[in-house]
């Protein structure tokens, strides 16, 4: 059986039908691989080649976010934890944006009312 992102794909299924066996790739997607990878559609999983195994494999990890399932946890990919930090890294920068904009206006309010003490002064 090959074996791609983790999992073991059957052998006697065509390579689009094959691929919707790993979690997040349904037969569609894996039509759009063969395309994109430039396969033959009518291929068996059995009949890859190494070269071609490792091209699906990169491709998909590239491409797409799936999941392993490993003793009833799910396991991330190393694409997805940069992902994952990048999403909370520009989370973190708009905080940031929002926090100054509110900090600005504050102290433009306490000018204000340090002006406002120095007249009744």
């Amino acid at each position: 059986m090959p074996r791609i992102v983790g999992i073991d794909i059957p052998e006697h299924k065509k390579i689009a039908y094959a691929l919707s066996y790993i979690k997040g790739i349904g037969i569609e997607t894996g039509e759009q691989i063969v395309t994109a990878l430039n396969l033959d559609g009518a291929k068996r999983a059995k009949d890859l080649t190494e070269d071609e195994v490792s091209a699906i494999t990169t491709y998909i990890d590239e491409h797409y976010r799936v999941e392993e399932i490993c003793a009833g946890r799910s396991v991330i990919t190393l694409n997805d934890l940069w992902r994952l930090a990048r999403i909370e890294v520009n989370a973190i920068r708009k905080i940031c944006r929002v926090v100054v904009k509110k900090l600005e206006v504050m102290h433009e309010q306490q000018k204000g009312h340090a002006k406002q003490w120095v007249a009744l002064v």
